[in-house]
């Protein structure tokens, strides 16, 4: 016989309508209705509310929470493709993002890219509840690129290969910013430059080690990369 006393109870209309509001919460951010310190306005006054109307209030004027698993590629006016997949899971892949600008939104979801996809000009990761990582060991590089990082709540992790200059520029609130690429010696082959705002976040940057097999997982590279990145 169950032990009733040991069951959850049920979520009452208050917790009902904090989830509700959440879900539009997020939804906004990723789509870019809210910037990230009204996201965060907004959400410590969703856990402060006192009753579900006042949820409710905190949410009003933004549109209703739409079905993220189930959004489609759609074309960014002068900028190529977004790709504003995720919805919760993981997986995914470069596909989708064009030659000049794209996007990469992983919102409650693991996200890891890697493979022979071309790394745009312009490239803005918005990731919320999110675990990030983007391999460039095998990613076509433009002269000159940009990765634009906004980040909540999240964890970010950039890897890029030998010879590639990083210039990170990217603010931190209550976050970690850890870049430890490595110059390269000489002219660069390319200039990645990264950018944005990190909040309660992480964001760590490093370089391929030399020595270091081709056919390596990304968590064994990542690992040496450490130990020998200063």
């Amino acid at each position: 016989m169950t032990d009733r006393s040991l069951l959850p109870a049920p979520a009452g209309p208050l917790v009902a309508a904090r989830e509700r509001a959440f879900r539009i919460l997020t939804d906004r951010y990723a789509d870019d209705t809210l910037a990230l310190e009204e996201f965060e306005r907004r959400l410590d006054l969703v856990y402060g509310a006192p009753s579900p109307a006042a949820v409710d209030a905190i949410v009003g004027d933004l549109p209703a929470a739409g079905d993220l698993a189930g959004e489609r590629l759609q074309p960014r006016a002068g900028a190529g493709w977004s790709h504003p997949n995720v919805g919760v899971g993981t997986g995914g892949d470069g596909r989708g993002v064009g030659e000049r600008g794209g996007r990469l939104l992983a919102v409650l979801a693991e996200r890891r890219v890697s493979g022979g996809w071309p790394l745009p000009e312009r490239l803005e990761i918005r990731a919320l509840f999110a675990e990030v990582v983007l391999d460039l060991r095998e990613v076509p590089l433009p002269a000159d690129s940009t990765i634009d990082v906004s980040a909540a709540f999240a964890e970010v992790r950039l890897l890029v290969p030998e010879g590639v200059a990083v210039e990170c520029r990217v603010g931190a609130v209550m976050a970690s910013v850890d870049d430890r690429s490595v110059l390269p010696r000489g002219v660069p082959r390319a200039v990645v430059r990264v950018t944005g705002t990190v909040a309660l976040a992480e964001l760590g940057v490093r370089t391929v080690p030399r020595g270091v097999a081709a056919d390596a997982s990304f968590r064994q590279v990542w690992r040496r990369a450490r130990r020998t990145n200063g």
